[in-house]
């Protein structure tokens, strides 16, 4: 979570404006976010791998938005590869 939210600040401070980068970001947030208990309280394993998709999904899609800033892909790609495992 570190890693993220210096993404995140080093995302906020690279656009004037919020973003579609910054959308992604908060979309991938809340879906991380609610992984947990859709897989460990509802027991949804179905739901729970689309989910997961979605966040490998989001982070992709950020790594590759914003490829040109080192320090946001860095900080994601632990979590990515992460994801990318699970």
């Amino acid at each position: 979570y570190i890693l993220m939210g210096i993404a995140l600040g080093e995302l906020i401070n690279s656009y004037q404006k919020p973003s579609l980068s910054f959308a992604i970001f908060v979309l991938n947030l809340i879906a991380n976010l609610i992984w947990s208990p859709i897989f460990f309280n509802f027991n949804k394993i179905g739901l729970a791998v689309i989910d997961l998709f979605l966040i490998w999904l989001s982070l992709g899609l950020l790594i590759l938005r914003e490829r040109n800033n080192r320090i946001i892909v860095l900080c994601l790609a632990p979590y990515f590869i992460w994801v990318s495992y699970a």
